[in-house]
């Protein structure tokens, strides 16, 4: 049965394996806490803080995270098909070999977290931020990433064929190392790539 978390602050404690199905959680924190394997399918949390956490191969199917904070911490095989992120700040975490698919991400901070070889094609990332991650061969086609921040953010190999990057800012990426074909950029972005492989552009 559903359980229901509000004000509440967990440190340490071990939730490996628990089904949290359908639950809600709002305004709780949790430090260096074990959600190992644990289900989160269809929850909702709100405005909850994870921080230094080892949530490898926990399921979010269909889960629904409104503001939540995750720093420093170890998603990686996870589970969030069809999940949506409202305006989270998931920075400085793992996420290699997890599932985004059909995921839904609105706003938000995913800056200086690994995300390598993540699908997230045709996924609408616009106005999210990226900085300095790792997005080495993430697959990004047909994405929406208008207005973005991609600074520095590390795309060699990644797929952006068809992907929308308009206005997305793109200072310090290595613009050599990415498949643009089809991609739909505006003119100062234009500039930045045919400078990237060393042509000159003259007015």
């Amino acid at each position: 049965m559903p359980d229901s978390f509000e004000d509440r602050e967990f440190k340490k404690q071990a939730f490996t394996g628990e089904d949290f199905s359908g639950s809600k959680f709002r305004n709780c924190q949790f430090v260096e806490c074990q959600f190992i394997s644990t289900i989160f399918d269809s929850a909702t949390l709100n405005a909850c803080h994870f921080d230094n956490c080892d949530l490898k191969r926990s399921r979010w199917r269909d889960a629904k995270l409104r503001g939540v904070v995750a720093t420093g911490c170890d998603f990686t095989d996870s589970e969030f098909f069809a999940a949506i992120f409202e305006q989270c700040r998931m920075v400085g975490s793992q996420f290699e070999g997890s599932d985004v698919r059909a995921a839904r991400f609105e706003g938000g901070d995913w800056s200086h977290s690994n995300l390598s070889g993540l699908d997230f094609s045709k996924a609408d990332l616009s106005k999210v931020s990226f900085v300095e991650s790792e997005l080495f061969r993430a697959n990004l086609k047909g994405a929406v990433l208008r207005g973005a921040n991609l600074s520095r953010a590390n795309l060699t190999g990644a797929n952006l064929s068809g992907a929308d990057l308009r206005e997305a800012e793109l200072g310090g990426v290595n613009l050599r190392e990415v498949s643009w074909k089809g991609a739909r950029i505006d003119i100062g972005q234009a500039i930045q790539i045919v400078q990237a492989f060393g042509a000159l552009v003259e007015g």
